[in-house]
């Protein structure tokens, strides 16, 4: 285990991988976001406060850190893809969301992670990252039971001009067209509630396959 500043000590003391560096790297990022919005109020614990509790489960410190015991040996490459801030928040957000029911191994790839259910069992998915779709590159594309494009959109976390909405039309229908389910959040939506994204994410991905 890294040493760890002292704000975090007595929270993360039964995470079994060195998270120091990580927590920093992630701070970094959140901190990032709030210059822009002017709010300091996004940091890991809220994120993974929120996606906790929105499968009505308590947020215990016990099992953030069992969270954040999957996700982190993933975390860094997947960081170092990420072309945005906001993309970063959201990436972090849906693997916590996905740690908490797909307890299977998790692999990583040159440009994703496989991800499976269960031990032992081959059902999964794959998220990967900056991939290309014909001519064009999404954001995420999570390949499992269903094919799903996820896209944030970060023009400085305001509404976008008529270009931008053309061209993100356009995108639209070229995934659509091949067969992908489009999510589309705004930068504003991400930054606001992190984790009701990813949740929107986790309940395409498995539709009605859990209750919460």
């Amino acid at each position: 285990m890294t040493d760890l500043p002292e704000v975090y000590l007595g929270q993360w003391q039964h995470v079994t991988a060195p998270i120091g560096r990580v927590i920093d790297t992630l701070t970094a990022i959140f901190d990032r976001v709030c210059q822009v919005r002017r709010h300091g109020d996004i940091d890991v614990h809220r994120i993974l406060n929120e996606c906790v509790s929105e499968f009505g489960l308590t947020p215990s410190y016990e099992r953030k850190s069992a969270i954040l015991a999957k996700v982190l040996p993933h975390l860094e490459p997947c960081l170092d893809r990420c072309e945005s801030p906001i993309e970063a928040i959201m990436l972090f957000a849906m693997l916590s969301t996905f740690a908490i029911h797909c307890t299977g191994d998790w692999l990583s790839t040159d440009d994703g992670i496989l991800i499976y259910s269960k031990s032992g069992s081959e059902e999964g998915m794959a998220l990967w990252q900056q991939a290309t779709v014909g001519r064009y590159r999404p954001d995420f594309i999570l390949d499992g039971p269903r094919c799903i494009v996820i896209e944030c959109d970060g023009h400085h976390f305001h509404e976008r001009t008529a270009a931008q909405a053309q061209r993100d039309r356009s995108r639209d229908r070229h995934f659509q067209m091949g067969g992908y389910l489009v999510l589309r959040f705004t930068g504003s939506e991400i930054w606001r509630r992190p984790s009701q994204c990813a949740i929107e994410v986790f309940d395409a991905a498995f539709p009605g396959r859990f209750s919460r």
